[in-house]
């Protein structure tokens, strides 16, 4: 174990603000997610590096209720663990979650395009054009905004 996880296990045996227990759970998560992701490209398997995550994303909704932005951002990664073992309809469930329980959150450009993105892997052009184009529209000056329209100018058939 390193020293940070050590750190964020110190954090939640603790009675903490659940700001910081959202942080300690987060750190956990991107590391399990990141030895998840190590262990697939080595060709060994995942091992229990993605439910560990998923099990930390899933702390944060649980237990964290006035932990701000971490709620959306915790879906967020639910939604990216799914992707991981291709299972693009949970992560877009997950987005469609966080966009309409936290509409007005930092992570919705990011959001709408990622579904986009999602139908374009499971092939349905018409929600994979409406998600992409809606990026476009609602967040004109986004960074994601970009994507979405490279993804479009590329063609989605």
């Amino acid at each position: 174990m390193t020293r940070a996880h050590l750190e964020c296990q110190s954090i939640l045996a603790k009675k903490t603000s659940d700001n910081w227990r959202a942080i300690a759970h987060w750190q956990l998560g991107q590391t399990y997610q990141g030895l998840y992701r190590e262990s697939m490209d080595a060709g060994s398997g995942g091992g229990d590096n993605l439910a560990l995550a998923k099990e930390q994303y899933t702390a944060i909704l649980d237990e964290c209720e006035k932990a701000g932005t971490w709620l959306p951002g915790a879906l967020t990664k639910l939604g990216e663990c799914a992707s991981s073992v291709n299972d693009y309809e949970g992560d877009i469930a997950f987005d469609k979650q966080a966009i309409k329980k936290y509409p007005l959150s930092e992570w919705c450009d990011y959001l709408h395009c990622n579904i986009g993105h999602c139908y374009l892997i499971l092939r349905d052009e018409v929600n994979s054009r409406y998600w992409l184009q809606r990026t476009i529209d609602r967040y004109p000056d986004s960074a994601w905004a970009k994507v979405a329209a490279d993804k479009l100018a590329c063609g989605i058939s």
